[in-house]
């Protein structure tokens, strides 16, 4: 999607996982194994007027999400593709695309 330093050292740490069951998953990766895994309900919330749905991160007791996963993402549609933006605190905007 993006290419350059920042994107590569991004895909090499942080991976995105999206359930079955409406629950994301953060993974951080050191050296390409798991070194934490955070994870975050969300519920699919209709937009008025419009066919699609946006995030709405449930609310839990745990105030301990990481940064990126602190507040819903942003989904970006282009012509043929879609992607998410995770506004982070620490490193700007985080994007991530569904990969098969």
């Amino acid at each position: 999607m993006f290419g350059g330093p920042q994107a590569r050292w991004q895909f090499d740490h942080h991976r995105i996982l999206i359930t079955d069951r409406d629950s994301l998953i953060l993974e951080i990766l050191n050296d390409g194994l798991i070194s934490h895994r955070y994870a975050r309900a969300f519920e699919p919330v209709p937009v008025s007027g419009l066919l699609h749905f946006r995030w709405q991160f449930k609310e839990s007791d745990d105030s301990a999400y990481h940064h990126i996963i602190a507040t819903e993402p942003i989904m970006v549609r282009s012509h043929s593709s879609y992607y998410y933006v995770f506004p982070s605190y620490r490193y700007g905007n985080m994007f991530f695309r569904k990969e098969e």
